[in-house]
């Protein structure tokens, strides 16, 4: 806490003051989306597919899971700049951009990222209220066809698991998120004021989980992440920090939300659309969250900033 999220927490404060205007603001989207783009071609350029997995192996920083929840969440971000309006020059680089992310999302084979996507799609097509329709359906309809274009037979093999998750190791196994959500969800229960500690889950496996004991007999244990932002906030934190954890996500969420309504137009006037567009990014956080270690993420803070500025 002291050593690294005391960082995140200082960078979201400083972002949050420095914004000014909405032009700000738009800078900080705009340097997502830079910042998605590079590090893309940095992983195109450097790491490789595995035969073996069908998925980008170790990236030193993120993995392939983390990669994918980051992607996922600068895509609604992507979608506001290709609203009317803005310079064609902009809106056609845009859509590279937006393209380079798809592209490199698919190599994560990350199936959290692909549900944060799709979820992502039915905001974006449904609920997207700051942009117009034929935008909203050019936009879902250029994630769909990169989608496509990008995602190969191994690619959907993976996917399709998804139709099937009781067949999945990751359902009947002892080591599978199934069993580590709920082992999760005891650590909060049992711990409820203070948690396990933070970044300390791992430890919690292999210390004072039910399956722990099988050390004592030379059998070999992972001492696993939650796999799960909310389960890792929870367990970690407990339950005032997960309920902290759930009000920080639900303030931002109503208060983007809230500026996108046609009765606060006149009010929030060009903040409105950017608002809706990061409702998109919590949606796609919350979704490819639940599949991933993300609570203490620099990313999600970096949003929580642009939303305080917005506020002020």
């Amino acid at each position: 806490l002291l050593n690294d999220h005391a960082k995140t927490l200082l960078l979201m404060v400083l972002m949050a003051a420095s914004i000014r205007s909405l032009a700000d603001v738009r800078r900080y989207a705009v340097m997502h989306m830079v910042g998605a783009m590079i590090y893309c071609y940095f992983i195109s350029t450097y790491f490789r597919v595995s035969v073996r997995s069908g998925r980008l192996g170790e990236l030193i920083y993120y993995d392939a899971n983390d990669l994918g929840l980051l992607l996922a969440c600068t895509i609604p971000l992507c979608v506001y700049f290709l609203r009317p309006g803005v310079n064609a020059v902009i809106r056609l680089a845009t859509t590279a951009v937006l393209g380079v992310i798809i592209y490199t999302l698919v190599q994560t084979g990350s199936r959290g990222a692909f549900l944060g996507l799709i979820a992502c799609g039915i905001y974006l097509l449904f609920n997207f209220g700051g942009i117009t329709k034929r935008v909203r359906i050019y936009a879902v309809g250029a994630m769909a066809m990169f989608l496509f274009t990008f995602g190969g037979d191994r690619y959907w093999d993976m996917m399709s698991s998804l139709l099937h998750p009781t067949q999945d190791y990751n359902w009947t196994g002892d080591v599978g998120r199934k069993a580590i959500f709920e082992r999760g969800i005891g650590y909060m229960l049992t711990h409820p004021v203070t948690g396990v500690g933070a970044r300390a889950f791992g430890q919690a496996e292999g210390t004072i989980s039910a399956i722990s004991d099988r050390q004592n007999y030379g059998i070999g244990l992972k001492w696993s992440a939650a796999h799960n932002s909310f389960v890792e906030v929870g367990a970690e934190l407990g339950v005032i920090g997960f309920a902290l954890f759930l009000a920080a996500l639900y303030g931002a969420w109503r208060f983007v939300r809230t500026i996108g309504l046609p009765e606060q137009a006149a009010r929030a006037g060009p903040l409105g659309p950017l608002g809706h567009a990061i409702g998109g990014v919590l949606i796609a956080y919350c979704v490819a969250g639940f599949f991933v270690s993300a609570g203490y993420s620099a990313f999600l803070y970096t949003i929580f900033a642009m939303v305080i500025g917005m506020m002020k």
